[in-house]
Parts: structure tokens; sequence; C-alpha cells
């Protein structure tokens, strides 16, 4: 079975070829481990750079991977024009799913999530640089509440 994966900001999805059925991938970020600090410990001119960047590197806006043949994701097909017909159904089918949920990335909303409160109170304060804010009362003046 073919499996392609297609990777946005935010938003992971795999789908299988054969039933179009869609998985959920979870990513789970372990903090302290003889990888990290080897990859952190790198430096810019080592040979072993390309792997710090693969692991702590901005990721690309878009990224889409063949995992028949690359099952680690290394190669990034989506900037390549072989797979941009590819790329633009798999779009439209996502696209169209977070639309029918509301997603409000989609919907030019996005800006919500940097707004929702949350029990570390000092930490959005201190992030808004706003000693006295009270972040509900910012989130139901922004977005009514929702």
């Amino acid at each position: 079975m073919k499996r392609i994966l297609f990777l946005i900001p935010l938003l992971i999805v795999s789908l299988a070829a054969a039933d179009n059925r869609p998985n959920i991938l979870f990513i789970i970020a372990e903090d302290a481990s003889p990888t990290k600090s080897c990859l952190t410990g790198l430096s810019m001119a080592s040979s072993d750079y390309p792997y710090y960047e693969l692991s702590f590197g901005k990721r690309p806006a878009e990224e889409l991977y063949d995992m028949a043949v690359d099952p680690d994701c290394v190669r990034n097909l989506a900037g390549r024009p072989t797979h941009a017909q590819m790329k633009a159904r798999l779009w439209k089918r996502l696209e169209a799913g977070l639309r029918a949920q509301g997603d409000p990335r989609v919907l030019g909303q996005g800006d919500i999530f940097d707004f929702y409160p949350n029990c570390r109170v000092d930490r959005q304060r201190k992030l808004y640089q706003k000693p006295d804010i009270d972040p509900v009362v910012e989130f139901e003046k922004r977005f009514g509440g929702k």
C-alpha cells in the first residue's frame, strides 16, 4: 500500500492511498536525550549539522513525503513540480474538511489560538507585557467568549 504524508503547520495528515481514510499521527516531544544533546552541540560547520536542521530547524510551509520510498520523511517533495497536482488535490481535500469543522486557521481567524486563556495567567501577562491583563476578559473582548 502506498502511503503519502502531507504536512502543513500545526496539522499532520497521513493518507493511505488504498482506502483514503486519514490516520492521526501524534508527535511526542521528549526534552532530555543523548540525541538532542548531540545535535544541539553541533556547530554549523559540522557535516552532521543538516541533522540538527531536520530536527530543530524551522519547518517549511508545506511538506509532502512518499513514505514508501522515504519512510523517514527526509526528502520533502512539496516543492517539486512533478508533485504539484497531488499537493493541490490533498490541500483541497484537507481545506474542505477544515472548513466543514469551522477551523479558525482556514477561516482567517487563526490568531484566536494566541489568546485562549489558560491556567498560566502569569505567563500570558509576561508574554503580552501587560502585568494587569485578565486573559479571560481580553479573550471575550476580542472573540466574544467563543
